[in-house]
Order: structure tokens, then C-alpha cells, then sequence
């Protein structure tokens, strides 16, 4: 593992992830930092929303509505049941699954995009020098280039600084300092513009 990189990134959530992986995509050495421990002390990509939030919710909501449905709904289509049960461990055995698959799959688009991840906190604490504290108590000080920055002036288009520019109709600019927890992230806005056409 290296100890300077051209971006690192504080979080794996989606927006956390999905930085990582696309400044990877664009050719920088890209480090991800995430604390998300599974119950198993286990190091888990995807941050509250896969690990303990939106999809853990989804999957048992989904699970909760085909119970509802098969109680009464079903029948209107010509499927009867004598008795519909309802299994809790079932339920949460495929939530857990759901949520292992789809932490997986960032997991595997890490390896596959070469990011690397670290189980453990970060903080900036200074212009591209980040603290990293890994998940078993060892201490670090990594740092990070401008490079993202560098990158969209030379191609000579527009930035955008701020999360109000983000979201003003103006001419898209070709990538935007994001500023999170990390020093410099990329966000590509290309696709996001286009859908507002």
C-alpha cells in the first residue's frame, strides 16, 4: 500500500464509492477510507445506506408486502394459499444476503477499477495530508495530490466549486471539486446534465 496518493477518499457510501471508483477510471491512484465494520468485525463497502439503511429496509419492505399481498391480493389472480406464515428469520437471512451481495459487488468493482480500500477513520489535517487510523489502532499519515484539480484546468473548461454551481443550469463543466471528507474527489457531471435536457 502506498502512502501518497492522487485522491483519497473518506467514506465509502454511494457518493464515497462512486468517486473512488471513477477517479480510478480516469487514471489516478485512489484510496478509499471507510470505518463500516459488519457484526463479525468485518470491513463492509457501501457505507449506512447498504450496510444498515435504504437496502437492508428495501429488501425487508419488499418481504412485508408480499406477506400483505399473498394475504388477500393473490387470490384475486387464482393463487390461494391455506395458510401464509410468516418466517422472521427467513426474512432477515435474505435481507443479510441481499446486503452481502450487493456490499460484494463494491468490493469486486474496487479490485476490478484498482482502488484500495482501508479499514479505518481519516481526517484532513492539513493541504493534501490525510490521518488514517486503521481498524486495528495503527496510525498513519497518507497524502494526497492535486492532481484532480491540476487536470481540469488543463483541459481547459469549467469547474464548479460549489454545491450551488452543481445544480444551476449553466454550461456543464467536465468534472467538480466535490469537497467531503476526502481532499479532492471528481465527480463527472456529463450524465447529469444530459438527463436534464
Amino acid at each position: 500500500m502506498s502512502s501518497s496518493y492522487d485522491v483519497i477518499v473518506i467514506g465509502a457510501g454511494p457518493a464515497g464509492y462512486v468517486s473512488a471508483i471513477r477517479a480510478a477510471q480516469l487514471g489516478m491512484n485512489t484510496l478509499c477510507v471507510d470505518n463500516w465494520l459488519t457484526k463479525g468485525d468485518r470491513p463492509s463497502l457501501g457505507g449506512t445506506c447498504l450496510n444498515a439503511g435504504c437496502i437492508p429496509s428495501k429488501a425487508l419492505l419488499e418481504s412485508s408486502e408480499l406477506y400483505e399481498r399473498a394475504q388477500g391480493e393473490f387470490s384475486q389472480h387464482g393463487l390461494s394459499f391455506d395458510k401464509v406464515e410468516l418466517d422472521i428469520d427467513q426474512m432477515q437471512k435474505r435481507k443479510a444476503g441481499v446486503v452481502s451481495e450487493l456490499t460484494g459487488g463494491i468490493a469486486g468493482l474496487f479490485k476490478a477499477n484498482g482502488v484500495e480500500s482501508l479499514a479505518g477513520t481519516a481526517q484532513v489535517i492539513d493541504s493534501g495530508k490525510v490521518h488514517v487510523k486503521t481498524q486495528d489502532g495503527e496510525e498513519q499519515e497518507r497524502g494526497a495530490q492535486r492532481r484532480a484539480q491540476r487536470r481540469a484546468q488543463r483541459r481547459g473548461r469549467h469547474r464548479c466549486t460549489s454545491k450551488l454551481d452543481a445544480h444551476t443550469p449553466c454550461s456543464p463543466p467536465c468534472c467538480m471539486r466535490v469537497p467531503g471528507g476526502a481532499c479532492w474527489q471528481v465527480l463527472e457531471s456529463t450524465q447529469h446534465w444530459s438527463m436534464l435536457d
